[in-house]
């Protein structure tokens, strides 16, 4: 009983993501520290290319988010959603950090909370039922920015039986 409240609650909670998101993006904007002078980012979702070839992917990764200065030198919030290479609606949130710079490019990782890549299970009669996670996760990523456009360069190295994958995502500044 308590497991299916637990599974109903996170449910919900996926439901509801979107409206998080945006409430937190714009609290951030709000009363956040630093946003004064604070640089906010909106995502337009982005394209992947992923190392194994033999299995199909989605690799044209649309979605919306934003990126918000904390006031922490080089930290960013994170947040936002799109389609992930499964096909599959991800939502997430966490924060970027990029201390180095190799001329325009900005260097670092990115940490974050996702949905979206839970697993398939089968039964004997074939009827499959796909089972949802929270995943956490951290990669290195690299970004140039301009005055209004830029873009996040993220590689995922290839883990166990998951091939890796380049992802790119753009972003305006407004």
């Amino acid at each position: 009983m308590f497991r299916r409240f637990l599974y109903d609650l996170y449910d919900y909670l996926v439901e509801i993501a979107p409206i998080a998101l945006i409430a937190l993006g714009l609290f951030l904007l709000v009363v956040g520290p630093g946003c004064a002078r604070a640089d906010t980012w909106s995502s337009l979702g982005g394209v992947s290319h992923h190392f194994n070839r033999s299995t199909p992917h989605n690799e044209e990764n649309f979605g919306y988010g934003f990126e918000t200065d904390t006031g922490i030198p080089h930290l960013r919030v994170i947040g936002g959603q799109y389609k992930n290479s499964f096909w599959r609606r991800t939502f997430y949130a966490g924060a970027s950090y990029t201390p180095w710079a190799l001329g325009p490019v900005q260097l670092g990782f990115q940490a974050a909370a996702l949905t979206g890549y839970g697993s398939d299970t089968c039964d004997d009669t074939g009827h499959c039922s796909y089972h949802e996670r929270l995943t956490v996760f951290g990669v290195p990523m690299a970004q140039i920015e301009g005055k209004h456009f830029g873009v996040n360069a993220l590689i995922a190295p290839s883990l166990s039986h998951k091939g890796g994958v380049v992802a790119l995502q753009f972003k305006v500044k407004f």
